[in-house]
Order: structure tokens, then C-alpha cells, then sequence
């Protein structure tokens, strides 16, 4: 595969169970406020982790992702699928996923995210409808209502990384009805980042 140098200022999450950081597509920086979290480092086996983020399926008319079920609830109740590469996905009418649903529809997925450096890493996700993202246990992402107006962005979130390493991540979305979307972004503060993308 060829390797293209792309030099943008947003950039799609590409998720791993493993999840690593990798530049994808360019996006315009929205304006709203930026949150601040700090993480600490989690310790992670890191020959433990394969491609793909675990999900779970759940079916519902959802308003809010408080309404889905959660830990225990949620591994007997939800319908496992196929690993999910990464999160730049606009569904349309379509299927959301895997799950062989376009409507009513709930998805969890945990995974791991690696940050190669220590520093700020900004966070904003463009979804439709609600969504909330956790990395080690802290919510980082929270935008968890119908979205009556199609997609919209999340506020941006500053997350400070004292020590580059594996972080878990847990993600919850749902599609009530209409169009759906789920994409996440990130940037490092204040670099425009050169990134490598392959291309076939």
C-alpha cells in the first residue's frame, strides 16, 4: 500500500481494541466550549489487544442514553457483533453497524485507545442521536438526547495525558428514528499534525 503524508487540523478517531490514534479526514473545528479532563494512566497489556472495538446491540426506542442498559444488565441483554474498526460513520437510512437495524437501535463498545505522547488531546464527536464516551472511567463526551434536528457536534473536550500508554474507552450510542450518524475527532492542541494514511 502507498503512504500519503496528510497535514490537517481534525482528524477522525480510528478505534482499536487497540484503538490508535490514526489521521483520517478533515474536519472545520466547531466553537462551542471545551471541557477539561485528566486521565491517569491505565496499565494495559498491550499483547493482549487485537483490532476492534467489542459492541453490543440493543433493541429500543431510546430518548436518552440513560435509558440503556449498563454493566451487568447490559451483558445479558445486549447481542454481540462483529468488531468495529473506527467511528467515522454516516449510516443515512441504513443499517447502523451491524446490527441489521436502521431505527430503534443501542450500541456499547469497549475497547482501548492509546495515546503515543503525553500532552492535550481535544475530543468532539458528530452524532445522530445520543452519544457518551468514557476513557478510564471518566466521561470525556456527553451528549445524550434525541437529536430533533439531525446531526450535530458535541462540545469539545480537552483531555490531559501526563504518560502516553493504553487507556480503556466505553462508548454508548443510540438511533431512534430517521438518519443516523456517528463520528468522533480529535486534534493535539495548538499542532497541525502530519499523519500517515494508506491509501490502496
Amino acid at each position: 500500500m502507498q503512504q500519503t503524508i496528510l497535514r490537517i487540523r481534525w482528524h477522525f478517531v480510528a478505534l482499536f481494541l487497540g484503538l490508535g490514534l490514526t489521521a483520517l479526514i478533515l474536519l472545520i473545528g466547531c466553537t462551542k466550549t471545551t471541557k477539561e479532563v485528566k486521565l491517569d494512566k491505565a496499565i494495559i497489556n498491550s499483547a493482549s489487544i487485537k483490532p476492534g472495538l467489542a459492541v453490543l446491540y440493543f433493541e429500543d426506542f431510546y430518548r436518552h442514553i440513560n435509558q440503556m442498559p449498563t454493566g451487568e444488565t447490559a451483558l445479558k441483554e445486549g447481542k454481540p457483533g462483529k468488531p468495529i474498526l473506527y467511528l467515522n460513520h454516516r449510516f443515512g437510512a441504513g443499517p447502523v453497524f451491524g446490527s441489521g437495524q436502521s431505527r430503534g437501535v443501542g450500541v456499547q463498545m469497549t475497547g482501548f485507545i492509546r495515546f503515543p505522547s503525553a500532552g492535550r488531546y481535544l475530543f468532539k464527536a458528530k452524532s445522530n442521536d445520543g452519544i457518551r464516551i468514557f476513557i478510564n472511567k471518566k466521561m470525556i463526551i456527553d451528549d445524550p438526547n434525541v437529536h430533533l434536528g439531525g446531526d450535530r457536534f458535541s462540545g469539545e473536550t480537552s483531555v490531559e495525558i501526563d504518560k502516553p500508554g493504553w487507556y480503556p474507552v466505553l462508548i454508548q450510542y443510540f438511533q431512534r428514528k430517521g438518519t443516523a450518524t456517528l463520528q468522533l475527532f480529535w486534534k493535539v492542541r495548538g499542532y497541525n499534525l502530519a499523519m500517515l494514511k494508506e491509501t490502496p
